[in-house]
């Protein structure tokens, strides 16, 4: 049998559709009214959870980036927005470029960016979603693809194993930390 390999630099998906753009972006704020908690993406019928993010100190201006707004909140940076990106992948998986086409939605992303800038931001964002101690994203080099790994959990999942694993998530106070600590390590055994 012949299986024909996912061309690298291909997007595999057609863009967004205005409508689309525009549900997306009230779930993205919604997504980041909270960021400290985990987020359902629901489209096209299909749900998909991300992980909470670490939130900074209100009072510090959010680090400058070519690729982002100004005037954004402080705790959303190039990897959340990536990261919410790859969770939207069709079926969990996708390339690069679709990664990218996906990002472009969010209301963060400044439009006149080239597609070139992009990909070369979204390749080494992906790189290190991919290190992370519980990684979302994995890619598979036969195929070429990225594979979204997050994409059966349930919100109350990331409570227990995030605050364990994960460097994107906010510490709770030590006596939670403690007993979410014994929930997912009696999870394990």
């Amino acid at each position: 049998m012949n299986v024909a390999k996912q061309q690298k630099c291909t997007i595999t998906m057609p863009p967004s559709t205005v409508e689309m753009v525009a549900r997306f972006r009230e779930q993205e704020a919604d997504r980041y009214k909270n960021p400290s908690k985990p987020f359902t993406y629901t489209s096209s019928g299909l749900r998909t959870v991300v992980a909470p993010m670490r939130r900074s100190n209100p009072s510090t201006k959010p680090r400058e980036h070519f690729l982002l707004k100004t005037g954004r909140p402080p705790h959303i940076n190039l990897l959340c927005l990536v990261r919410d990106a790859a969770s939207r992948l069709p079926g969990g998986v996708g390339t690069r470029p679709d990664v990218a086409l996906l990002l472009r939605d969010s209301q963060w992303i400044v439009e006149e960016v080239g597609d070139a800038q992009l990909n070369t931001v979204v390749s080494g964002a992906l790189d290190r979603l991919h290190s992370q101690k519980d990684p979302c994203v994995r890619f598979d080099p036969d195929q070429k693809l990225w594979i979204y790994l997050h994409r059966q959990r349930k919100e109350h999942e990331f409570g227990a194993c995030c605050v364990v694993l994960c460097s994107c998530c906010v510490r709770p106070s030590l006596p939670n930390y403690l007993s979410l600590l014994f929930v997912y390590s009696a999870r394990c055994i």
